[in-house]
């Protein structure tokens, strides 16, 4: 139980400690090449169309998949995506082991 709980809250404190170091960069309207053709290719998995075929990318699917996610749930916006990426970020570090 207690390791459980430690385990939250190294969590919380990177979940905060990244979003803190990002805020600044949230509002920037100003995405840069990768972000927004990842951006463009989520935006064209929501509205149906499949992988690859109207924009391509040599980049395996995942990005776009949480992308695209973060379009659904967070609004069409650059801050939505960012802030999925940064949530998913924070997430692979602590899966990795920190």
């Amino acid at each position: 139980m207690q390791s459980k709980k430690r385990e939250l809250l190294i969590l919380v404190f990177f979940l905060l400690l990244t979003f803190l170091v990002r805020f600044p960069s949230f509002s920037q309207s100003a995405i840069g090449p990768d972000e927004g053709l990842y951006l463009l290719i989520a935006k064209k998995f929501t509205e149906g169309h499949l992988p690859y075929t109207v924009v391509w990318d040599n980049k395996p699917i995942g990005i776009y998949v949480l992308f695209s996610l973060a379009l659904i749930l967070l609004g069409n916006s650059v801050i939505s995506i960012r802030i999925a990426w940064e949530r998913s970020l924070v997430l692979m570090i602590l899966r990795l082991g920190y």
